[in-house]
């Protein structure tokens, strides 16, 4: 509480090696936590605190807003990533969608963030779909060259110039 984070881990770290069946000890790290703001960290130390007590039911009160604040510190690659999840995208596919929704959008304000006096209706939705299309081919690519970088990475490599040399080498110190 006083702001020295840095002594009391060393404090909560050194009390779960002392006594690692001792509730206290974890919820004394998840405490240290909780007021650096870490809440996946504190959500995890109260959770394990509760598992060596499970009689302590104050405990489920931590450990349900050290997870509700924990889903809120999420960041917008995370939150991406479940909702791709949840689609049912795959790495096969995630880039592919990725790109398309990027052209999508960037060819609605293209087509639809202008005068309508100096825009053709047909003209903005057939540039939208242009956009959605150019998307999925710039993410199909991206996916391609990713698969490719993996192909090559498990290859095996060429070993005929290292045959060459090493046999060279044996021949010129048998004939030394």
């Amino acid at each position: 509480k006083m702001g020295l984070f840095d002594k009391a881990m060393i404090d909560a770290n050194e009390c779960v090696k002392l006594k690692p069946r001792w509730s206290k000890s974890y919820f004394r790290r998840g405490e240290v936590f909780r007021h650096m703001g870490r809440w996946r960290d504190a959500a995890s130390s109260y959770d394990v605190a509760f598992k060596c007590d499970p009689n302590d039911l104050s405990l489920e009160k931590y450990i349900t807003e050290a997870s509700t604040r924990a889903s809120l510190e999420s960041t917008p690659e995370e939150w991406l990533h479940s909702v791709e999840i949840r689609m049912g995208l795959t790495v096969d596919t995630v880039w592919s969608a990725r790109c398309g929704i990027i052209g999508f959008i960037v060819c609605c304000f293209l087509a639809f963030g202008q005068p309508s006096e100096h825009s053709n209706p047909a003209a903005n939705v057939m540039l939208t779909i242009a956009g959605l299309l150019l998307g999925g081919g710039v993410g199909l690519a991206i996916r391609m060259l990713r698969a490719a970088k993996r192909r090559d990475a498990l290859s095996p490599p060429d070993l005929t110039e290292l045959r060459v040399r090493v046999r060279a080498a044996l021949s010129t110190a048998a004939a030394a």
